[in-house]
């Protein structure tokens, strides 16, 4: 008894000594500088977050037009792990109360990042804010703004040599410094990654500048975007601008893109065209030879969805298409999907003027109401009918009863609303879509790749890892051989960083011409040929919400706890040297070290103790494998995966350096 309690008393101490790691930042935009009030057209959402979440940071956004923040310095400090801002202009709805709290925030040394402009200057009536008031109260970073302005870039020089690795990450600088504000840290500790000195001024500009938890980088240096069609890429490092401001050593990371040592790679189809004649012999559906010739030769695990107006006979479709998709979705390496019920374009009752002409063109700027693909007699938009009833259909008439699906693949805009992801959280069902990454030489930059996921008030819809054919084969008008290009995008997001997973996104009419289907028999065999680890698209998108849910504390140097590990089970460590002491952690069954990094993999259970070590183990333990493990039984080495098959020869096994496959 005095031994139990003894131990309980040391768990406690243990509990309470532990400090929970903050992950969340307060990512701070302003909807008038947009021609939206959603955050999803910020340049923080679109072009920055992806590599927040690579660090294992969740953003949440504030709007600025709403007044400041409501949560108090002292209250931030205590939850958030910082602050990033990035603003277009120098106005804002209340600048100085802005720059009360900011001043607050700033003195309790809260990391900061402040891109582009400050957004301090000026009130929306256009009154403005004396400079000397601005300093006053950046005082504590040393932060000095002068009314001093510069367009013409004859007068511009970079100061020194610069490393073109911080400061010219894919974006030169030569040619391209229009604008220059003139702004100076006073920190007689600041780090300058690059001053731009002004013709007849005796003091160069500090552009990109650093003091102590604090960043600044000024507007023109942060991202280039091309005037003529909108391609951005970064001229500042993001990677390095995030371990600079915020500091990633000595801190567990969940990863969303490896699991078991190997790169996680899933396949999922939209419905879309799976009636369609195919070119191929000009008689079957599009959906058979995809299935025929693509999914069930390569038995690849994949999500196949369908949109029931073009299956239901009493819709679109007809028996044919009933059949082939019953035969699709019998297959044991195939999970069933939903792409709606009627295939919504705009996912919006009243869709913008922009949006009718994307859908529409410029002949119908006058339409009012829904965009549907599927015009169906007596029907408009409903929101429980395009999520929840058409999942109904297809576990009552296309699947078997050990087959139900609970998973929604998005349509059209990919942008539900507030009511949409309602529907889909009220009934348990996973969704997912949107986000269209793309890193490849026309997108030449990690600026193109998505966050992982967007939030409608508590509601989140999960982002498909990478752009599909629909948008490599410019909307299905040719070439229709693009989509091979995604491979590039793949071993661009693989090396130097591995920071999104393999994901195979397409639709049903890619089996409708013979370059198209090519293009996938090209992207299958490159994927055949990965090390990797493939799962269902339901198994990712249960992965990114645990993302959000998964929590980490240190305990000590060294030694940290994570819980609330459902379905996230790796923990990367970056550019650590150490190793896991087997001995004293629980629940870590492997681990491997991929460009510098330490990666951990956890076992069956939703929580891990881990204790790193300089000393590499001489225990066995798992270097990869290619599925989810259940258990480890040493006795006699089997593994016993989740699905409860034990694959001997799918885990590679390493004993004090020896390497064997079991």
């Amino acid at each position: 008894m005095i031994k139990s309690l003894a131990i309980l008393l040391l768990l406690i101490a243990v509990n309470v000594n532990a400090a929970p790691i903050k992950r969340r930042i307060l990512a701070l935009w302003d909807s008038t500088e947009y021609s939206t009030s959603e955050y999803e057209q910020t340049y923080l959402h679109k072009h920055f977050e992806v590599v927040f979440n690579h660090y294992g940071y969740i953003l949440e956004y504030h709007d600025l037009n709403n007044g400041v923040p409501r949560i108090s310095p002292i209250k931030l400090k205590q939850q958030y792990a910082g602050i990033v801002s990035w603003l277009l202009d120098q106005k804002q709805k209340s600048p100085k109360s802005y720059l009360a709290w900011l001043e607050q925030v700033l003195e309790l040394k809260i990391p900061t990042l402040v891109m582009g402009e400050l957004g301090a200057f000026k009130d929306q009536n256009g009154k403005v804010v004396r400079t000397n008031i601005v300093n006053r109260r950046l005082r504590s970073v040393g932060l000095t703004f002068y009314d001093l302005f510069f367009e013409n870039s004859l007068l511009f020089k970079t100061k020194d040599n610069f490393n073109k690795d911080l400061v010219e990450f894919e974006r030169t600088l030569v040619g391209e410094i229009n604008y220059v504000r003139l702004v100076q840290n006073k920190k007689p500790r600041a780090e300058n990654w690059l001053q731009i000195e002004v013709r007849g001024q005796k003091i160069p500009a500090d552009v990109i500048t650093f003091s102590t938890r604090f960043g600044y980088v000024q507007e023109g240096f942060d991202i280039f975007s091309d005037p003529y069609n909108h391609r951005t890429q970064w001229r500042v490092n993001p990677f390095k601008l995030i371990e600079k401001v915020y500091g990633v050593v000595d801190i567990p990371i969940p990863d969303t893109t490896t699991l078991c040592g190997n790169r996680i790679s899933y396949i999922h189809i939209d419905g879309d065209g799976f009636i369609n004649i195919s070119d191929i012999d000009r008689k079957s559906n599009s959906g058979k030879i995809v299935s025929e010739k693509i999914v069930q030769k390569y038995k690849f695990p994949t999500t196949a969805s369908v949109v029931v107006a073009e299956i239901d006979p009493n819709l679109k479709g007809n028996e044919v298409a009933v059949s082939e998709t019953k035969k699709l979705f019998s297959l044991p390496y195939v999970e069933a999907a939903s792409h709606t019920y009627s295939h919504p374009l705009s996912w919006e009752k009243n869709p913008s003027s922009e949006e009718v002409v994307s859908y529409l063109g410029d002949d119908h700027l006058s339409h009012k109401g829904t965009i549907l693909a599927y015009d169906i007699p007596g029907y408009d938009l409903n929101y429980q009918t395009e999520v929840v009833s058409s999942l109904e259909y297809i576990n009552k008439n296309l699947v078997s009863e050990g087959k139900k699906t609970n998973v929604l693949l998005w349509s059209g805009s990919c942008r539900p609303p507030k009511e949409a992801l309602r529907q889909s959280a009220l009934s348990g069902i996973l969704n997912m879509n949107g986000g269209d990454s793309r890193f490849d030489r026309i997108y030449n930059s990690y600026s193109n790749l998505s966050s992982l996921y967007r939030t409608v008030e508590e509601y989140t819809q999960v982002y498909a890892s990478n752009a599909n054919e629909n948008i490599y084969t410019n909307t299905w008008e040719g070439p229709y051989s693009g989509f091979k290009d995604v491979i590039e995008t793949f071993e661009r997001t693989e090396s130097p960083v591995r920071i999104k997973p393999i994901n195979i996104y397409y639709h049903f009419y890619s089996g409708e011409k013979i370059a198209s289907l090519k293009a996938l028999n090209d992207i299958y065999r490159w994927l055949d040929k990965t090390d990797k680890t493939m799962m269902f698209a339901s198994d990712y998108i249960k992965l990114i919400s645990n993302y959000q849910e998964i929590k980490t504390y240190k305990q000590d140097v060294g030694n940290y706890r994570v819980e609330n590990a459902k379905y996230i089970k790796t923990i990367r460590f970056e550019q650590d040297g150490r190793y896991p002491d087997y001995n004293k952690s629980k629940n870590i069954i492997g681990h491997g070290f991929y460009q510098g990094s330490l990666y951990l993999y956890l076992g069956s259970d939703d929580h891990a103790n881990i204790v790193l070590s300089h000393k590499p183990p001489k225990q066995e333990y798992i270097k990869s494998c290619n599925g989810w493990v259940k258990e480890v039984k040493k006795a006699n080495g089997k593994i016993d995966t989740a699905d409860g098959v034990t694959r001997e020869s799918a885990f590679l096994f390493e004993i004090g350096g020896r390497s064997e496959n079991r």
